[in-house]
């Protein structure tokens, strides 16, 4: 996805954050991300919650689940596309 403003606000941000992570973004709009990530400290604070995020859910395993959690998360997340 590339975005045609040469600034960077903070919900093209979080709309980038996932590709970002991943390394698919193309190289204008990562250095747009980077330079934004260096001014905003919002960003900075969210960026380092979705990381922490991830090492933490990669530790759990589904048996570490109870079942009344896991229906209440396949309950939240159903219909997160529509």
């Amino acid at each position: 996805m590339t975005h045609r403003d040469p600034d960077m606000d903070c919900q093209d941000f979080i709309e980038l954050i996932t590709e970002y992570l991943e390394g698919g973004l193309a190289p204008d709009d990562r250095v747009r991300f980077e330079e934004h990530l260096e001014i905003c400290s919002g960003c900075q604070v969210y960026i380092e919650q979705i990381r922490a995020t991830l090492r933490l859910s990669g530790q759990v395993e589904p048996e570490d689940v109870s079942p009344g959690a896991l229906a209440k998360l396949l309950d939240a997340f159903r219909d997160w596309k529509k």
